[in-house]
């Protein structure tokens, strides 16, 4: 987690910040290089690590009453 607010209203958020890149699964390569094998299975591993991870934090989130977000730069602009 990034971020925890309490909003004056009573809101309560936890943010995580992410490049958009990983909250997507990434797509395998057309061309089957070593190199870009290499780079599909970090990504992939990655995107995996960060689903584990946000399930996580939505569970523990909803179990204390809180909000979980995820932002990426296409929220921040």
């Amino acid at each position: 987690i990034d971020f925890y607010v309490e909003f004056t209203t009573g809101h309560k958020v936890l943010i995580e910040i992410k490049s958009y890149n990983e909250t997507v699964k990434p797509q395998k390569p057309n061309k089957l290089t070593p190199k870009n094998i290499q780079s599909f299975n970090e990504a992939l591993q990655t995107y995996i690590i960060n689903l584990a991870k946000w399930k996580a934090c939505k569970e523990f989130a909803d179990n204390k009453g809180l909000k979980f977000m995820i932002l990426t730069e296409n929220e921040l602009g």
